[in-house]
């Protein structure tokens, strides 16, 4: 159906994939497989790319104390730091694909395994944002120390993290979004 016009079609498949003859099949599987593992792989050079983007922007940036966001969400800061004046980041895609100076931001380290895979970058504002190509499934930010405060906490946002700990003394594992929780949670809980 065609919820913009209104036109509706039936279709059917007339079996031209089982007229195929078993080494066809078998050819399409190979090639079905082979573009997967492709596609994996230049996921994972990205995936490294940004890493090592991630890498070079904390290395150069300064200890997070006082951030605007900070100050509005009422909250102290807990292993983030801030960009250092003139730090450039690529963002958009295609024809809209620009440089924009992430100077003074927030960024809040993501971590996969112990390794820090990306950055959430939050403005003045709030406004907030990752590195492009930044691996997230998994990655995620500790407050306080899991080892030692039971129970845990996972929870969505940065400044959620920041109070829930601020008022437990638990420790906190921010997962960046809703659809990062699950995986997060299954992380520490199989620790």
């Amino acid at each position: 159906t065609n919820y913009a016009t209104g036109y509706k079609s039936n279709w059917k498949s007339t079996g031209a994939v089982s007229a195929l003859s078993a080494e066809q099949k078998a050819a399409l599987a190979a090639e079905a497989a082979q573009h997967r593992l492709d596609r994996a792989r230049a996921r994972q050079h990205e995936y490294e790319r940004a890493a090592q983007q991630a890498e070079a922007i904390w290395a150069a940036a300064t200890l997070g104390t006082a951030h605007p966001y900070l100050a509005r969400k009422n909250v102290d800061a807990h292993g983030v730091r801030i960009a250092a004046p003139g730090t450039m980041l690529e963002v958009g895609d295609g024809d809209d694909k620009r440089q924009i100076d992430i100077g003074g931001r927030l960024l809040v380290p993501v971590r996969k395994d112990g390794e820090l895979r990306s950055l959430q970058i939050i403005d003045d504002k709030g406004q907030k944002m990752f590195l492009k190509g930044g691996e997230m499934a998994g990655g995620h930010h500790v407050i306080g120390d899991p080892n030692s405060a039971w129970p845990l906490h996972v929870v969505e946002g940065y400044a959620t993290g920041v109070t829930i700990h601020a008022n437990t003394g638990h420790a906190v594992v921010v997962a960046f979004n809703a659809y990062n929780l699950a995986a997060v949670a299954r992380t520490y809980r199989d620790r």
